[in-house]
């Protein structure tokens, strides 16, 4: 869950967000990191979009769960797991 807060007339900002399984908080764009370092990163993405797009104009619903890293690996993984899925783990670095 999302909370989010009008900061003028034509914007809303995300100011904080809330683990929609366990109720652990994160800030606006993210998870808190855990070596307190500030170069961790801690994103979760869990969506589906479906609708129409075409090159001028699209429309649709997203479906949207915030989740928190550890109920990502903790429980969604594991879940998906017992269904069938084949959970792939990729390596990644920036240069």
């Amino acid at each position: 869950m999302k909370q989010t807060e009008r900061r003028t007339y034509e914007q809303t900002v995300v100011v904080k967000v809330i683990c929609d399984l366990c109720g652990a908080k994160g800030h606006a764009y993210g998870w808190p990191e855990t070596d307190g370092g500030g170069f961790e990163v801690n994103d979760t993405t869990v969506r589906f979009k479906t609708g129409k797009q075409y090159p001028e104009s699209g429309s649709g619903v997203v479906y949207e769960v915030d989740i928190c890293p550890a109920c990502f690996t903790g429980k969604l993984i594991p879940w998906l797991q017992s269904q069938g899925a084949t959970v792939r783990e990729t390596e990644w670095e920036t240069g």
